[in-house]
């Protein structure tokens, strides 16, 4: 009887010590899944930058850019918060730098 008590026991805390090294392994897969799925978002973000890069209108040489934005001024200046060159200069960098540059914009 003594026997079969003892081989329960070690038999208990054999599965009692493999769930706990699976629920070790479980914790260290979730926390490798966690890490993964922030490379993945970074990396995303990367590809959307990327994307956003080869946009086409990023090819326009400035000026042809230049030459459009002067076709879009209005006949008479107008001193208002949607002033044509004020608006187009927060459009994006190129945009800002080809309006700064260009007096006839103001």
């Amino acid at each position: 009887m003594r026997s079969v008590e003892h081989e329960t026991r070690m038999a208990s805390l054999e599965i009692r010590q493999k769930i706990m090294r699976v629920d070790a392994h479980i914790n260290a897969l979730q926390q490798q899944r966690r890490t993964l799925i922030g490379e993945a978002t970074t990396q995303q973000s990367v590809l959307q930058l990327c994307d956003k890069l080869k946009a086409p209108i990023r090819r326009i040489p400035r000026d042809i850019v230049k030459e459009i934005a002067i076709s879009c001024l209005p006949p008479r200046p107008t001193p208002s918060p949607q002033h044509f060159p004020l608006v187009f200069s927060h459009v994006c960098s190129l945009w800002r730098t080809v309006a700064l540059s260009t007096p006839r914009m103001w």
